[in-house]
Order: structure tokens, then C-alpha cells, then sequence
């Protein structure tokens, strides 16, 4: 704010001394108008230091800067009022205002929240929450200037009110959702007012779409419009109305015939061609977990698909580029995303994780499903060629209050079959969906993945490389968080801070939550009709 205020305070000195010196009536409309672009100047300068301008966007501010000074000039020329600070001053209102989103500002999200009395835009503060079967996260994260993201607020609480990461009772989902928001507000001292939420169930779907358009100008130049023309033409793909878009994410382009294009703006070329992965959901799963975030107060920057929040966490570049498979393990669920060539082109949802680990548990041993969660994390392993056949640990047996004395082989064994059963089904997804195009192997993370011996049996079944990640990429408040069951909730983080900026996303009137491409494109429509 030091700049553009700088400006107004230098516009207002100058035009007093214009008003005292400068006599005739062009003069003094172009005085008026001089100091407005001034404004509008000192505003862009500022924007550059934080790495945010935008020419197209500074230009068209920098002539409604100047336009309003000069419709305000002429109002106080015929009220008889101080030309230069009736004009200036009431610019300066605006100015503060407009110089900022014209100098690129609103090329991020514009929102604010408060942490005391002093209000923060959230371009450099973003929330994520994960709403999932058993637990709810909300993280709040600052996102450096050079995309870092740092956690400033956590809060984590049990989920009640969903099965298999859907919402089956608003009201319990409602208040397990506020009371994360609450514990992550006083962790950190930050009123959350927006967040990126994770959108999880069997019901979350992906498929590919290609789409095709004549490279339109007369230099026949590759733009963003005609890039955004095509991944409309990719969109328009027969969708069940029952179904909700989540993510159109662009694989790869082709240009001319030229297939591998990234990025082809600036390309000379007759025909544009791009490869998309079409992420939908359940309208109504949506429509009843968007219900919820906006009842416990929130407003929603964007539904995230959890497979693909997860996959920005714990994945590297080289492992996108290679060909790699994310399987994210929660307690109703496993998500299942596939990578190649540096994007997705599978997506897909199994109905089991760990909560069928804990169910098998507590039927085989006839004990409480709160007795057999604490036996699988403390004494449960995938691996029981290690195990001491002769090892026993007590349990509690429900109507005995006594209890019994079982082996550990026996638990084990139980966790094996289950967890033999959900590689299987990776097994059968993978190889319906890329067989063979997955050299850097499975990439397991959430919190079915943290039982002992995961890789290892996940190698004996899929033949292919296994390994258990977590997030790296994020600093602050780790402690506790750095763990594979909360991916999800930093990947939510990481995601918005990528896409931060991005005004050539592309958002569609479907999607539940405007997101920030919309606010962007409603912001251009505002000063470009």
C-alpha cells in the first residue's frame, strides 16, 4: 500500500501547485490526467516487486485511472469545487483500489482475511481442507514469492458424519468441518474466510477427451484464446447430467501434426489439437459437501479431486514425466491417479482402505473396532515372513472383560489378506488403464499406507517399484503433519499455490465453486466487455 499511497500524496502536492500555476483549460485536463497515470505508475511498480504485473490489465487501469480523473475534473469545474483535490482525492479512493488489480494484482485471488485488526489480501495465504472419512484437516499456508509454501495454522479433528468420503449426515459433517476451521483459526491467529477443499468417494471419476480448432488471426498464431477454444471443444464431451466437472487438465497439444507441444502459445500453426483428462464426480455428492464447507462458514477457492491434491504433494517431476501411479490410501477409500508425460490420464476410486484393515480386525478377534485400530498401528505389518511365530499380545474380547491372549502372526495374517486384496485391485485398475507405462512404479500415501511391510508386499504383488511418500515441499509448522495421511491437506495447499496466477485456467459455469480462474475471467469481463 506505501506506493500507490505515495503516489496519491505526490498527485494531490502536485495538482495544488497546477491549480495555483496552470491557467488554461487543456493544461489543466491534461495535469489531471498526467497524475492519475502517476498513480497508476507507482501502483504497477509495486506490483513488479512482488512479481504480480500484468500488462494487459495495468494498461487498461492506467486509461480508467485517468478517465475518471478527468470526468471528475470536469464535475468540480462546473460545481465550482478545488479542481485538482476534489479530483485527486476521490481518485485516490478508487485508485487504492483499481491501481492494484490494474498493475496484475487480480491475476490472484483477491480475497482477504484478518489476522487481528489488520486485513491481508489472501494472494499470499491459502487454506486447504481435506474432508475425509474419519478425520477433517484444515491447514493454513503462506505462499512465498517464489511458490514455497509455508504452514502457519493446523487443525485436525475426527469426522463424523461420512461413510467412504461422502456426506451421509450434513449436520455432523457441518460441525466436524467448523471445529478443524476453528482449531487451524487459533492455531494460527488467521480468520479463515475462503479454502481449496478435497472432493473424495468411489463416486469420483476420470476419462480423456481430445479436442481440435482451426488456429484463428490473421498472423495464424497460437493464443490463449484459441488454446482456451480447444479445451472448450475437449469439454464438450457427452456427460451425464447426474455428473458434476471437476478438473479439465490439459495432457499435451498438437500443432500442425506436431504432437509432445506444452505449451503452444506464440506457435505458428493452421490446427490446434489438445489431449485432455476429464475429472467428474456425483452432482449431488458435491452439491451436498459444498452445503457443508458454506454452512461451517467457509467459501470455496476450489473442489479439488483428493487423488490429484495427493499427487501434488508426494510425487517429483521426474517420476510425472516417466509414467507413475499415486494410490492414495484412506480409511474408506483408495484414489488412484495416473501419471504419464507429466499429467494425469487416469483417475479412479477403490472401495476399500484401512477401515476394512480395522473391520477385519475386530471380526476375526471378536473385539471393538476402537481395540483392533490400536492393534493394527501398533503391532500390525503387510510383512509376516519377519515375524516371530512365537510372539503374543492381549487383547480384549468383547463380553469377557478378562480378554485373551492372541499371536501376533494371527493379527498379521488378518492385515495381510486384507491389504493382498486392495493390491490386487490396484493391480487390475493399473493394468486395464497403462500396462506396462509405469516405470517409476506405485507411489503410496495416506494413512493405510504407514502399515509396516506396505512396500514390501505391494512389490511381491504388482512387480513393480514400490515406495511410501510423504510431502517435502512444504515448511513451518510440520511438526506431526509430514506424514503420508496428511497429503491430502498439503497437496490442497500446494495446488492452489501453482495455481496462483494461472489466468489461462479454464473454468466452466458447472463447477460448483467459481474457483479463482473464474473471478479472474469476471474481473477481465469487467473492464473488457
Amino acid at each position: 500500500m506505501l506506493l500507490p499511497l505515495a503516489g496519491l500524496l505526490v498527485g494531490v502536492l502536485l495538482g495544488l501547485v497546477l491549480n495555483v500555476n496552470v491557467g488554461f483549460e487543456l493544461a489543466r485536463y491534461s495535469a489531471v490526467a498526467i497524475l492519475a497515470a502517476l498513480d497508476s505508475v507507482l501502483g504497477a511498480v509495486r506490483a513488479d516487486l512482488e512479481g504480480t504485473y500484468n500488462n494487459r490489465i495495468f494498461v487498461s487501469g492506467f486509461v480508467v485511472n485517468a478517465i475518471v480523473a478527468v470526468l471528475l475534473t470536469f464535475v468540480g469545474d462546473r460545481l465550482g469545487l478545488d479542481l485538482y483535490l476534489v479530483a485527486l482525492i476521490t481518485l485516490g479512493c478508487a485508485s487504492s483500489r483499481t491501481s492494484r488489480s490494474s498493475a496484475g494484482i487480480s491475476c490472484r485471488p483477491a480475497h482477504t482475511t484478518r489476522r487481528g485488526t489488520e486485513r491481508v489480501e489472501r494472494e499470499a495465504v491459502l487454506v486447504g481442507i481435506d474432508v475425509g472419512t474419519t478425520k477433517v484437516v484444515a491447514l493454513i499456508g503462506e505462499v512465498g514469492r517464489d511458490g514455497s509454501v509455508t504452514i502457519i495454522g493446523k487443525g485436525t479433528v475426527p469426522a463424523s458424519g461420512l461413510r467412504k468420503g461422502v456426506v451421509v449426515n450434513i449436520d455432523q459433517t457441518v460441525h466436524s468441518i467448523s471445529a478443524a476451521v476453528e482449531k487451524a483459526e487459533r492455531h494460527s491467529g488467521w480468520k479463515i474466510d475462503r479454502a481449496f477443499v478435497s472432493v473424495g468417494g468411489q463416486h469420483v471419476d476420470g476419462l480423456n477427451s481430445p479436442g481440435q480448432v482451426a488456429v484463428a488471426g490473421a498472423r495464424r498464431e497460437v493464443t490463449q484464446e484459441d488454446v482456451n477454444r480447444s479445451i472448450e471443444v475437449a469439454r464438450a464431451v457427452s456427460i451425464p447430467s447426474t455428473r458434476e466437472v471437476l478438473h479439465v487438465v490439459p495432457r499435451g497439444y498438437t500443432v500442425d501434426g506436431q504432437e509432445g507441444v506444452m505449451n503452444p502459445l506464440g506457435m505458428s500453426a493452421v490446427r490446434l489439437e489438445v489431449e485432455t483428462h476429464i475429472v467428474t464426480a456425483s452432482a449431488t455428492a458435491v452439491q451436498n459437501l459444498t452445503k457443508c464447507v458454506t454452512a461451517a462458514g467457509v467459501k470455496i477457492d476450489e473442489l479439488v479431486a483428493g487423488g490429484l491434491a495427493s499427487a501434488e504433494a508426494v510425487l517429483s517431476a521426474t517420476e510425472r514425466d516417466l509414467g507413475v501411479a499415486v494410490a492414495d490410501i484412506g480409511a474408506g477409500t483408495t484414489e488412484l491417479t495416473l501419471f504419464a508425460d507429466g499429467s494425469p490420464f487416469h483417475t479412479a476410486v477403490l472401495p476399500v482402505g484401512g477401515a476394512n484393515v480395522t473391520n477385519d480386525i475386530a471380526i476375526g478377534l471378536k473385539t471393538s473396532l476402537q481395540v483392533a485400530e490400536s492393534l493394527k498401528i501398533d503391532h500390525g505389518t503387510c510383512d509376516v515372513a519377519g515375524l516371530d511365530p512365537d510372539e503374543v499380545i492381549s487383547v480384549t474380547v468383547l463380553g469377557d472383560e478378562a480378554g485373551r491372549t492372541v499371536e501376533r502372526m494371527e493379527v498379521c495374517r488378518i492385515i495381510e489378506a486384507r491389504m493382498r486384496e486392495t493390491y490386487e485391485m490396484l493391480r487390475t485398475e493399473i493394468l486395464a488403464a497403462a500396462p506396462g507405462l509405469l516405470p517409476a512404479g506405485l507411489v503410496l500415501t495416506g494413512g493405510g499406507a504407514q502399515l509396516g511391510g506396505a512396500a514390501v508386499l505391494g512389490r511381491e504383488i504388482l512387480e513393480m517399484p514400490v515406495r511410501v511418500a510423504t510431502a517435502t515441499e512444504v515448511g513451518g509448522l510440520v511438526d506431526g503433519i509430514l506424514e503420508p495421511q496428511y497429503s491430502t491437506a498439503i497437496g490442497l495447499l500446494l495446488w492452489g499455490a501453482r495455481h496462483l496466477g494461472a489466468a489461462d485456467l479454464t473454468t466452466y459455469e458447472s463447477a460448483p465453486a467459481g474457483g479463482i480462474a473464474g473471478r479472474i475471467r469476471a474481473a477481465l469481463r469487467s473492464v473488457f466487455p
